[in-house]
């Protein structure tokens, strides 16, 4: 598990860059399918959450023309 301290650090990376974390409820089968189609999720990975996670900052980033990492 990652100490609070950690935690803290990536928060404060995160708010630096201007950026925030999200909760956010969708069909799993449906976002692996559009970030496939996209090409921004290997297919053999769609049922990986942190990949599809990944994919997800990845459209996020497009659309909001910011580089996600």
């Amino acid at each position: 598990m990652t100490s609070a301290a950690e935690r803290m650090r990536r928060h404060r990376r995160r708010a630096a860059k201007g950026m925030i974390v999200l909760p956010a409820t969708c069909d799993e089968a449906g976002l692996a399918d559009i970030l496939i189609e996209l090409d921004l999720i290997d297919p053999n990975l769609a049922d990986d959450r942190r990949e599809l996670a990944r994919g997800l900052s990845r459209l996020i980033g497009m659309m909001t023309l910011v580089d996600i990492q």
